[in-house]
């Protein structure tokens, strides 16, 4: 039962059973091969799924953010990553590294224009199954004597269709 009845949107009765059911392989792969000088080649790949997602128009957290559970309408969220990077230890002194990555988002939750989420009993009807894919470069150089100031460089791109 809510505090008070203004937070109550509303009840529904399910037969008891399961509405829908998700599942699937999070499969992850990395390699790793020496090169000289203290350098490395390393290459990564994962899965993952996501079966609750936050449905949220504002940037940031707020109170009118809604955790909704994949069910019939809106699919788990599915994304393959891969990325490659080659590192470098330089005498104890200071770590190199350069790695780019490549992340498919093959089915992604995304709001209609115009989407009404607050006191929307049929959310389902606000969202889209939307595809698509980020990608990006980081750099780091690393002190790893006494003193340890790092910097870290990111670019980060995300395109949905």
């Amino acid at each position: 039962q809510p505090i008070e009845s203004i937070y109550q949107t509303g009840t529904e009765e399910i037969q008891s059973g399961i509405l829908k059911t998700y599942s699937g392989l999070e499969p992850r792969l990395s390699a790793r091969y020496l090169l000289p000088m203290n350098s490395s080649l390393k290459f990564s790949f994962g899965r993952t799924r996501q079966y609750l997602q936050m449905l949220s128009n504002n940037t940031a957290v707020a109170p009118s953010d809604i955790w909704k559970l994949s069910d019939t309408y809106i699919k788990p969220q599915v994304a393959d990553q891969i990325s490659l990077g080659w590192f470098q230890n330089r005498g104890g002194i200071i770590d190199l590294s350069v790695e780019g990555y490549y992340k498919m988002i093959h089915t992604a939750t995304e709001f209609q224009n115009g989407a009404r989420l607050f006191r929307n009993q049929h959310i389902e009807t606000e969202v889209l199954n939307a595809r698509g894919k980020a990608y990006g470069i980081e750099l780091m150089a690393k002190v790893t004597g006494n003193i340890r100031p790092n910097c870290h460089v990111k670019n980060i791109n995300m395109f949905f269709k």
